[in-house]
């Protein structure tokens, strides 16, 4: 009996061992204490009950966990959105079960599709996302003119189908009005360049002497933290941004001339959190979500569960798996779970060194109840460019015509009304392309031609209530 005794807590050992390698292995984890009072504890409880190797395979992974820093899992990798997922008009990350929906672009092939911040695309014709990377999802977007998506809608928690049509050449990562006594900028997505596009647009703002600013992170859901804390580096006095496991985000102590004002929702979530808790501003909107974190819980299967899924399901992937029985509505029974694996997949903690949890979530100075966002119902309209193609020196066409009147108010060109790209046009698109952080190419590109219509949103956006409030407060 002794022997039996000894061979089998000698196996427990092994397996909660190797358990711990393996996560060990791939999340870089930390361990205290109470993990090895774990180990001992489901020893103890070997010599008075009969378990069977899943039982024992789900308690140990458990026990590993149970002693680990709430913090110390791993971090979601910062996802290039927006420039890397062009013609969309959503900009997304990679999550584990697809790619989350970051926002949502006005008139954009995914707002005509009726996506929503927060919701994740589950399938596209059919295949699983989550066995996909950002190039393998944009490649096979770009090679089909038409797609049917399956969406988990993150006001329901049901798999929708819709069917996308993407426009390759749609991008517009930074909306840039110039209101009458501040310029309004709102943040799509955060990306490689959304940093120095915000820097060339409060460059141009400098310049026009608008000293005020309404920066809108409405429904923005990110956790790229680099790209969010270059952006509240401009408009902070420096110190620490951000803090993230791979590091600390500071900034050099600078003055900053512009009084800003920042608009949250509750869908003001990670990264776009981060900008508000940094930067001194007046913050108008409803509370925030408060989920700069992410905490996943993940049943694990017992051996006979696991045999019998794998089956049915026609895959060995776990994720895969549990994935396809949320699809289908299909319940896990108490009888197929040994346990569950509760991983923390990020955790971001602001300039103040606190983690940005529903404890300590963005409350707004001012309560706007209904932030509803007017503009996001904006259509192009008479005086607007048609986006087509690009333009340059030398070409005849009524949107060059559009686009220089545009160029015109905003104090960039004065020169012949006509439809004719001229070399004093050449010039204005360079200064209004510096101006949003785009190099000086001489291109009336389709991109440029987007941010220059942005310019005529400047009645819509002064429709939402939310900019209402921001506004009356500088007058």
């Amino acid at each position: 009996m002794k022997k039996k005794l000894l061979f089998k807590t000698i196996y427990i050992l092994f397996i909660c061992l190797l358990s711990a390698s393996l996560v060990f292995s791939s999340s870089a984890l930390t361990v205290n204490e109470n993990y090895y009072d774990g180990l001992y504890s489901f020893i103890d409880m070997m010599y008075r009950n009969e378990l069977g190797i899943d039982e024992i395979m789900g308690a140990s992974l458990n026990g590993v966990l149970d002693g680990m820093s709430q913090y110390s899992c791993y971090e979601i990798s910062y996802t290039d959105t927006g420039k890397s997922l062009s013609g969309i008009g959503a900009n997304l990350e990679k999550v584990r079960d697809g790619f989350i929906i970051v926002s949502v672009n006005p008139s954009s092939p995914a707002y005509k599709a009726g996506l929503k911040s927060g919701d994740i695309i589950y399938r596209i014709d059919k295949q699983n996302t989550s066995v996909m990377g950002v190039n393998q999802f944009k490649s096979y977007l770009g090679e089909k003119e038409s797609v049917l998506l399956e969406i988990i809608s993150r006001e329901t928690g049901r798999v929708t189908a819709v069917r996308f049509n993407s426009e390759p050449d749609y991008r517009n990562d930074v909306d840039y009005v110039i209101l009458d006594d501040a310029g309004y900028i709102r943040i799509n997505a955060f990306s490689e360049t959304t940093a120095d596009i915000v820097a060339g647009i409060l460059g141009s703002l400098d310049s026009l002497g608008k000293k005020e600013i309404i920066l809108d992170l409405r429904d923005l859901v990110s956790m790229n933290i680099e790209s969010a804390a270059d952006i509240a580096g401009l408009l902070s006095t420096g110190g620490t941004i951000a803090r993230v496991k791979s590091g600390t985000f500071n900034v050099k102590k600078h003055e900053v001339d512009f009084n800003v004002k920042i608009l949250v929702n509750e869908m003001t979530i990670g990264a776009a959190e981060v900008i508000a808790a940094s930067v001194p501003a007046v913050i108008y909107g409803q509370t925030t979500a408060g989920q700069a974190y992410s905490i996943k819980k993940y049943p694990v299967l017992t051996e006979k569960a696991y045999i019998k899924y794998s089956q049915d399901m026609g895959t060995g992937e776990i994720t895969i798996i549990l994935n396809k029985l949320k699809a289908r509505g299909i319940e896990l029974e108490p009888d197929d779970i040994s346990g569950y694996l509760n991983l923390v997949e990020s955790g971001v903690y602001n300039s103040g060194g606190k983690l940005i949890s529903e404890n300590t979530r963005i409350e707004p100075n001012v309560v706007i109840e209904d932030t509803e966002i007017g503009y996001m119902d904006y259509v192009p309209g008479e005086g607007m460019i048609e986006i087509r193609r690009n333009y340059s020196e030398g070409s005849v066409n009524y949107d060059v015509y559009k686009a220089k009147s545009i160029l015109l108010e905003l104090g960039l060109f004065d020169g012949l009304m006509t439809a004719v790209f001229s070399g004093d046009m050449t010039d204005a698109v360079n200064k209004y392309k510096s101006s949003v952080g785009y190099p000086e190419d001489g291109v009336l590109d389709m991109s440029t031609q987007a941010m220059l219509n942005t310019y005529s949103m400047k009645s819509a956006v002064l429709d939402d209530k939310c900019v209402q409030a921001a506004v009356s407060d500088i007058n």
